[in-house]
């Protein structure tokens, strides 16, 4: 069972180093460059908390602590999809997208590789 572990953990730290560079780019492009507006909304603020923050955060302790950073991705994701099932007004649930599936996915696999390294 070790090969195909480690093959799951290489998997997800191609994806997961992908993911942070794909965030961090688009992160520090809204931050230096938002368009037009005053900037991001104290509700968009906190959106960004968990996503791109908390995705970059969690993915980026998963190289070193697989378990604790995938849980810290997966959780993130979800809160940010309970926020945003709680305060934003549309219908459309852009946060079930496949992109943003795809970001959440590279978390997935490091706690499930975390488990199964914990029982091996």
């Amino acid at each position: 069972m070790e090969k195909p572990l480690r093959i799951l953990r290489v998997i997800a730290r191609i994806w997961g180093g992908l993911i942070i560079v794909f965030l961090t780019v688009m992160f520090l492009g809204n931050l230096f460059m938002p368009g037009e507006g005053a900037g991001p909304t104290t509700k968009e603020f906190i959106g960004f908390l968990f996503i791109p923050i908390g995705l970059i955060a969690g993915l980026a302790l998963a190289f070193k602590y697989e378990l604790i950073g995938g849980t810290i991705t997966v959780v993130s994701f979800i809160i940010f999809c309970l926020y945003q099932r709680l305060f934003d007004v549309s219908d459309f649930a852009f946060y079930l997208s496949p992109i943003f599936l795809a970001m959440v996915f590279p978390g997935a696999l490091y706690v499930i590789y975390g488990l199964f390294a914990r029982i091996d």
